[in-house]
């Protein structure tokens, strides 16, 4: 296991009103869209800043 896996980001796009499910560990930190994609950057919960 590499030490810096708790330091995940995650960059998901998806069609506008279709957000993905994620597990309870990932935080959202900023998201976004247009009328056809909704994009959203998630931080692993477990992150150390």
């Amino acid at each position: 296991q590499s030490a810096g896996s708790a330091d995940a980001w995650l960059y998901l796009e998806s069609p506008e009103g279709q957000a993905p499910a994620l597990p309870a560990d990932w935080l959202l930190h900023r998201e976004g869209g247009t009328r056809e994609v909704r994009f959203a950057l998630y931080r692993r919960a477990t992150a150390t800043l």
